[in-house]
């Protein structure tokens, strides 16, 4: 063909130059013939690149990305050459792209053997016979069915079988030679709830075959927002079950998705942490962890590696700290290897398998705070300034006094080889060394190698704590970062307490005022490395402090504290005085604070240090406190209301705090009388009676109640015992409190084997002492 392609070129030459031109067709197939040659002679050269393994990997393990070549200029790395990757996705969510017409449970299909009826379902009997019946039957909303002469059978939670027996039992009871059949009809619907990081969140009706994948079908799928291994299933307002998708996606195992009832809830939380596994894998692409896996767990998720593999320098490209990334090479080869180069996984995680045909010896990395990280072509003359292009891929913040590369030696180990960059960008020989095969040089910035410096705040600004102390920073600039002053903050003197090296710590002062007025620029002192702000609050300094009084007075309500001196007889006074039916003495008075200040004050480890040891009858010791502490009961103050009504200097007249709580309640109907005694209840008031008479009133002490224990609880709270218990006149709204014996159980068995081991012992002495005789 191409000799004959010739043969016509120089025809038409031969014609044109007869006739002294050539036409613009002639001139066009000519240009035609030499752009076919050129590019059949380009094709023809094999080209070769090398693949950038930090770079995003492809998808295609035919698409393979070049790496720079130092090859081209012995001075300067080339730029790379990079194709395009193809973008991961994440992986299962593209089952929810079909329909769920035909996947969702159809009305008559057939459930499967455990299911049981509830309200709504319909159940086809036929019998003949005897009697002949043809029925379809509902499930009325109490469980049941009403069949006609027969009457109504329980068929809510039964399976197929266990109704037709109840139903056979039924009709034994009137007929007898008859065939009995019973069989599904419509199933019931139930109401059920989908909701998260679904396509159409909200209520749906459906059949009660359906399990959780139906609902989220029906909900139109997940969104690659949500989670595929954390579907909740919610019911009763208590997270059920945990549903992971992957088990049936990878594993085809469908046993954890659970059957729904009405009212359930099916949650969608939001996708937890993702894995990207790409390169010579079965299955590129995006994963969701649960959070225990290691990235051999990642590569069976992506359906392992293929036979093209070079799993001896699997890539991670880590998020690291400062907002960089890291980059490792594992070795998952063999099981000795794989064991310390197995690592856990993070979110963000990114692991690349190359093939074996892209891994090459002639390659150097370039990591940190550089422009371009990644894999470098080298030669046997490139040095550490030819890797970094005479400081050209260096970052502003580049940290040049030291850099370290990593040199892989011959039996696997590596060795570290600090560099003094500036050195070796200046030519220093020391420095400036020839760089090896795999090879990585880590660049720092000043944010990775200096220490980060912190002020403190505290008192009254609006968000106190530690914050990076910036250069030049002042004393305004740390309260304007904590969200300025607080209006009850004191500007005539603020603290700084600055720490000096091997002396006492300075404490220096300043005006607030003066500094946010304008007044005085000094006054703005310059802050250093650990200063600690102190903002005092203003003294006398009182937040509204409100008190609630309830019951019987004429307004009751919330009130807030006048000055630090108020009283409670002023805020009875306040609430416009007592009620006539209100109850003085068994007024109640709580402020709340008193169980904090207790717990502050270690009291309840306190009791339970000093009380006595208990053992069991194994020696162990029983941690059961004799004494129940409960520092909420301290909360309540037991008061003298009348006396302090009457005499409002009364020491009892308390001085109110905030969120204190005062009742006073009605007038009572009668004494308590509880404990051991026949009746317990309350006794009406008879004037002028003492403790006997109630108790006899209430039926009298019982055999196991101790008369010398008795307890008279007072209105306003106080205990009497013992006999100013029984010799105290009983007063409305008292209460007698009966306690019980103690009883201890004698085990008679080891008693006797106790007295027969001392007798025992003690015949034998006297036998020797005869003896000895």
């Amino acid at each position: 063909m191409r000799s004959k392609i010739i043969i016509f070129i120089a025809i038409c030459l031969w014609t044109s130059t007869s006739l002294g031109q050539l036409s613009p067709s002639q001139i066009e197939l000519i240009d035609k013939y030499k752009s076919t040659r050129r590019t059949s002679s380009d094709d023809e050269v094999e080209r070769y690149s090398n693949p950038d393994i930090y770079g995003q990997p492809s998808a295609n393990r035919k698409e393979t990305s070049a790496i720079r070549s130092a090859e081209q200029n012995n001075n300067t790395p080339a730029d790379t050459l990079k194709s395009e990757p193809a973008k991961l996705r994440p992986f299962g969510y593209d089952i929810f792209q079909s329909s769920a017409e035909g996947f969702l449970p159809g009305v008559y299909d057939l459930p499967p053997g455990g299911y049981t009826f509830g309200p709504g379902d319909n159940i086809i009997v036929n019998v003949w016979g005897t009697i002949d019946l043809s029925l379809e039957l509902v499930v009325d909303r109490e469980g049941g069915v009403f069949i006609p002469k027969i009457g109504e059978i329980v068929a809510a939670g039964s399976t197929l079988e266990q109704f037709r027996q109840k139903l056979d039992k039924k009709l034994r009871e009137g007929y007898s030679d008859y065939q009995l059949s019973v069989s599904y009809g419509r199933l019931r619907q139930i109401s059920i709830y989908v909701f998260g990081e679904v396509d159409k969140p909200g209520g749906y009706t459906i059949s009660s075959l359906a399990n959780i994948l139906h609902a989220i079908y029906m909900a139109g799928g997940i969104t690659e927002n949500g989670s595929l291994r954390n579907i909740q299933l919610i019911r009763n307002t208590h997270v059920l079950h945990h549903y992971d998708f992957y088990n049936l996606l990878l594993k085809g195992d469908n046993a954890d998705d659970l059957k729904l009832l009405s009212g359930d809830v099916v949650y969608v939380p939001v996708v937890g942490s993702q894995v990207e596994v790409d390169g010579e894998v079965r299955r590129p692409a995006i994963y969701e962890l649960t959070g225990t896996e290691r990235i051999s767990d990642a590569l069976m998720l992506a359906g392992g590696a293929t036979p093209e593999a070079f799993l001896e320098s699997v890539s991670l490209d880590r998020v690291g700290p400062n907002d960089s990334r890291i980059l490792k090479n594992l070795n998952l080869s063999d099981s000795a290897a794989a064991a310390d180069d197995d690592v856990s996984l993070q979110d963000g995680d990114r692991i690349a398998v190359y093939s074996i045909y892209d891994f090459h010896e002639n390659r150097v990395y370039l990591t940190g705070n550089v422009k371009h990280p990644g894999s470098f072509g080298s030669t046997d003359t490139m040095r550490i300034s030819n890797l970094v292009d005479g400081g050209a891929q260096l970052k502003e913040n580049s940290f040049t006094s030291r850099a370290d590369l990593y040199r892989t030696n011959s039996d696997g180990t590596k060795t570290l080889l600090p560099i003094a960059l500036d050195r070796a960008l200046s030519g220093d020989p020391d420095n400036n060394i020839m760089l090896e095969p795999f090879d990585s040089l880590v660049i720092y910035s000043f944010d990775n190698v200096t220490r980060r410096k912190f002020v403190m705040i505290s008192g009254e600004v609006k968000k106190p704590g530690r914050y990076l102390l910036y250069d030049k920073m002042k004393l305004s600039d740390l309260v304007f970062l904590a969200g300025n002053l607080t209006k009850q903050a004191y500007l005539l003197k603020c603290e700084i307490a600055r720490v000096n090296d091997g002396r006492k710590t300075d404490i220096l002062t300043a005006s607030l005022e003066d500094i946010f007025a304008g007044e005085s620029l000094g006054t703005d002192i310059l802050l250093q490395e650990d200063d600690c702000v102190f903002v005092r609050q203003l003294p006398d300094w009182r937040p509204t402090q409100i008190v609630i009084i309830e019951g019987e007075v004429l307004f009751p309500g919330s009130y807030a504290i006048r000055h630090k001196n108020e009283r409670l007889s002023d805020l009875i006074a306040r609430a416009g005085g007592l009620t006539a039916s209100a109850f003085p003495e068994g007024a109640l008075y709580y402020r709340r604070t008193i169980e904090g200040d207790v717990t502050r004050r270690n009291i309840g480890q306190i009791i339970s240090n000093t009380q006595e040891l208990r053992l069991d009858s194994l020696g162990n010791q029983v941690d059961d406190m004799a004494i129940k502490f409960n520092p909420g009961l301290l909360n309540r103050i037991i008061i003298e209301l009348p006396n302090i009504l009457q005499n409002p200097g009364d020491p009892d007249n308390i001085v109110l705090a905030d969120s204190d709580y005062v009742y006073i309640p009605t007038f009572p109907s009668g004494v308590q009388v509880i404990g051991a005694v026949a009746a317990n209840g309350t006794i009406s008031f008879v004037h002028g009676k003492r403790a006997r008479f109630y108790i006899e009133q209430a039926g009298g002490i019982t055999p196991d109640g101790v008369r010398s224990e008795i307890r008279l609880v007072k209105p306003n709270g106080k205990v009497l015992y013992k006999n100013r218990a029984w010799n105290q006149k009983i007063d409305p709204g008292d209460a007698i409190v009966v306690p019980s014996k103690i009883k201890k159980p004698t085990d008679w068995t080891r008693v006797l084997m106790t007295t027969a081991t001392v007798v025992g012992t003690m015949a034998t002495t006297i036998l020797v002492v005869d003896r000895l005789k």
